[in-house]
């Protein structure tokens, strides 16, 4: 899931894949001089891309690209897993009361 949730746009590092957008609506002319920083974010997951252009009237911008559906499946993969644990923690602390 960790893999999945951090693919925006193709399999390449973060900052290939901000390359192709979408890019800020304010803010550009969005060109080569424009300075792109790419990120994987752990919760949720995804892709938080940052443009920067010089000169112009706004300052760095970040467009926050999430992937819902594996955020969602890892969540419940993490509570199963974390149930599964507290059953057999559970299960040995009944056993052992159990015997004489």
């Amino acid at each position: 899931m960790l893999a999945v949730g951090w693919v925006h746009d193709g399999w390449a590092p973060p900052f290939i894949q901000c390359l192709n957008g979408p890019f800020p609506v304010e803010g550009g002319p969005f060109y080569e001089s424009t300075r792109v920083t790419g990120e994987q974010t752990l919760f949720p997951l995804g892709v938080d891309c940052t443009y920067d252009v010089e000169g112009d009237a706004f300052g760095p911008q970040v467009i926050h690209n999430y992937n819902v559906v594996p955020t969602v499946v890892l969540v419940v993969s993490l509570l199963g897993v974390a149930g599964g644990l507290w059953i057999i923690v559970r299960a040995r602390r009944l056993e052992r009361s159990r015997r004489p």
